[in-house]
């Protein structure tokens, strides 16, 4: 494809794709609302997903029901290194018999048996970042193949089918499969959209774009501890998330290719 011809005082010269970026960069309306578009689409719901074990999977607290519990407790009460959890798993305790847990907040620690199953509850945020170093290999073919907009938002919907699988989700496996999908997905999607949209913006933007970007991933936390106060019962915080991202797909829909990867498939 040749270069576009832009004309000077009656003189022809052609125009590099830097011209055509650093042109859609001075336009404001336009430059505004592709910052805002990829920093409110993807970084937001990167927090939700990347953080969202540590409140569906919160640690409950217990009631002693039995001498054995009390002993128990008051003999890890003065070590350090000990916590109550520990007099729980070390101690052998029968929940229900020696102790109750506290079920103001529904987790899936309790609905899956891992209070003292601490490498599986943190093996839960593995899975999503090995999800995502899956999705990160899949968007090295697919970002050029089917270009950075579809990929974007093929990751996006995935992420948001798969997230609102946790409604659902009644067992360990199908949580870990839960979470390696929304890493796929996310990752994919992020990583992708990252580079549409930065193609799009003359490089004297960037630093902004970036910084915008990062600043709304960490607005996108307390938005989760928001959700995650109010809401008790931990499949319906993945409903939740399900409506937040929605919102924040929807300006996916509104933008075309960016020009520098029609410039080079066309």
């Amino acid at each position: 494809m040749d270069d576009p011809v832009k004309i000077e005082n009656g003189i022809s010269s052609k125009r590099s794709i830097e011209d055509i970026i650093n042109d859609i960069g001075d336009r404001p309306t336009i430059l505004m609302l592709l910052l805002f578009t990829v920093a409110m689409s993807l970084s937001a719901a990167g927090t939700y997903d990347a953080y969202m074990v540590a409140f569906t999977g919160i640690i409950p607290e217990y009631e002693c029901r039995s001498d054995n519990c009390t002993a128990a407790r008051a003999n890890y009460s003065t070590n350090p290194d000990k916590s109550d959890r520990d007099a729980v798993c070390d101690f052998n305790l029968e929940k229900d018999t020696d102790y109750v847990f506290d079920t103001s907040r529904t987790t899936l620690v309790i609905d899956y048996d891992l209070y003292c199953e601490k490498s599986k509850l943190a093996l839960l945020s593995s899975y999503y970042f090995l999800g995502g170093t899956i999705g990160l290999f899949i968007g090295l073919y697919i970002f050029d193949v089917i270009g950075r907009r579809t990929s974007c938002i093929a990751g996006s919907l995935l992420n948001l089918i798969v997230t609102f699988f946790g409604l659902f989700c009644d067992s360990y496996p199908f949580m870990v499969a839960i979470r390696i999908l929304q890493g796929v997905g996310q990752f994919s999607s992020y990583a992708s959209c990252y580079i549409w949209v930065l193609e799009f913006v003359p490089a004297k933007y960037r630093n902004y774009y970036n910084s915008w970007s990062m600043l709304i991933w960490a607005m996108g936390y307390p938005g989760l501890v928001l959700i995650s106060y109010f809401i008790t019962n931990w499949h319906y915080i993945h409903v939740a998330a399900c409506g937040v991202f929605i919102l924040n797909y929807v300006p996916l829909f509104l933008l075309p290719n960016s020009p520098r990867y029609l410039f080079i498939v066309v």
